[in-house]
């Protein structure tokens, strides 16, 4: 009996069961839906749009047909794929026409005001042919279209020679998103850098603060993958109220000797 309750079970609510399947139709029908008012309006503008290598590009570049389909890069941000960092192209949903926006499952994150890497968490995606994919949460929940997306250039650099950073970590030179690839876990020995730039460490899993001191953790909740904070060795933090604004955070050690100038932590 339990071997057959774990089978309906399983038919019921597995990876491929009756209620994903049902859930996977309803974003297809969306997904056909994005498609068809796509291609419909690329005819419309064909004169103007068809010069261009490809659908996609046609759209890119026509201002109104832009607020719909948008590119990632475009607008200081990547998708974080795998460990790459990939152009990806999304359809902002609210920028569609009411009708067409209210037969839409989904599809409701925008990344307008996101920090340089996104995930694909509830958002609708576009080929360069004008096909679209569906992603719940992150890309291997991908339905409909296939990857076409491009690695991006890597050697962008985000971080000057003469920002605090660079000499923090040892590059005394431009830092590009390459370098920042590698960065899984930092010390931090430096008194009042601009955590805000902790937005392109897209690898950074732990920082360690080691006696140093800091007004504000502001900024430092934008760190895509950030999970650990560690506070060591008579460190010093005025405003901390930063690391109540992410959900990301797994854990927080405060170690020996450090000082707290307010009256709670979390």
């Amino acid at each position: 009996m339990l071997i057959l309750a774990g089978v309906s079970l399983n038919a019921v609510i597995g990876d491929n069961g009756i209620i994903t399947q049902a859930q996977n139709a309803t974003y297809m029908q969306s997904v056909a839906v994005l498609e068809e008012y796509l291609q419909q309006e690329y005819v419309k503008k064909y004169d103007q749009l068809s010069p261009y290598d490809n659908k996609l590009d046609g759209f890119i570049y026509d201002s109104e047909l832009r607020k719909i389909i948008q590119k990632a890069s475009n607008n200081s941000y990547y998708f974080l794929d795998s460990e790459n960092y990939k152009e990806y192209y999304f359809i902002e949903k609210s920028a569609l026409p009411d009708d067409i926006k209210n037969q839409i499952k989904g599809g409701d994150t925008s990344l307008t005001g996101t920090g340089i890497y996104a995930v694909f968490d509830d958002i609708y995606g576009v080929t360069s042919d004008l096909r679209v994919f569906y992603c719940s949460s992150g890309t291997d929940t991908r339905i409909g279209a296939a990857d076409t997306a491009q690695e991006t250039n890597l050697e962008k650099v985000v971080i000057s020679a003469d920002d605090p950073w660079s000499s923090a970590l040892g590059y005394n030179r431009d830092i590009t998103l390459s370098d920042l690839r590698s960065q899984k876990d930092i010390t931090v020995t430096t008194d009042g850098l601009d955590l805000n730039q902790l937005i392109y460490f897209g690898s950074l899993e732990k920082i360690t603060f080691n006696n140093c001191t800091y007004s504000t953790l502001e900024g430092i909740q934008n760190a895509p993958n950030l999970y650990y904070v560690c506070f060591y060795n008579n460190c010093s933090v005025d405003d901390y109220n930063a690391l109540r604004k992410s959900k990301k955070f797994k854990i927080f050690i405060f170690m020996e000797f450090f000082r707290f100038r307010n009256s709670k932590i979390m």
